[in-house]
């Protein structure tokens, strides 16, 4: 691959990194919120952090969204890449490889298009949710929603072009054995 490629993947790669970073520090504050729900909640009877509601509204989408490029690009999401590997011809191994991406691009385009569809009308109405008598703003959680789906956008587009100019079907970027510096 090119440097230019490269160089443009590894600045990608940090922006993933600072979605992974923001999903992991949620994960382990999400931890603590419910462990304190837990505490207050045994203690008194009852608890004003509304744990259930804010996890689910808040933390989970925090938790999964920002991380769904990293997660993608690391090789983690199922494929069907061990069909394609079964095609005894290169060729044709190549061509499928492609056109799966090609349609996983389409997909993903598609959910951050409806996502942020669904970002603008959750701003337009304010929507919230309610915990405890008291509404919390949704919108600014939403908007993790359609950013992490065209961040597997971007990271689907790299991946083709590998496999347009490579000669091997890959379905990561970047292989483990290769050295990035994030």
């Amino acid at each position: 691959m090119s440097q230019r490629y490269l160089s443009a993947y590894k600045v990608f790669q940090k922006i993933k990194w600072l979605g992974m970073l923001l999903s992991g520090i949620t994960i382990f504050f999400m931890m603590f919120y419910t462990s304190a729900d837990v505490l207050i909640r045994n203690i008194n009877g009852t608890s004003p952090l509304h744990a259930y509601e804010i996890s689910q509204y808040y933390f989970m989408p925090l938790a999964v969204f920002p991380a769904l490029a990293y997660t993608f690009g690391e090789g983690m999401m199922p494929r069907i890449e061990f069909v394609i590997t079964k095609a005894k011809s290169l060729v044709i191994q190549r061509i499928a490889a492609i056109s799966l991406i090609v349609i996983e691009i389409v997909l993903m385009l598609l959910l951050a298009v409806f996502g942020w569809q669904y970002l603008m009308h959750a701003f337009g109405s304010g929507m919230a949710f309610t915990a405890g008598g008291t509404n919390y703003p949704l919108s600014l959680v939403i908007l993790f929603v359609p950013l992490g789906f065209f961040l597997v956008v971007i990271e689907m587009i790299f991946l083709l072009v590998k496999n347009i100019k490579g000669k091997q079907p890959s379905f990561v970027v970047i292989e483990k054995h290769e050295v990035t510096d994030v």
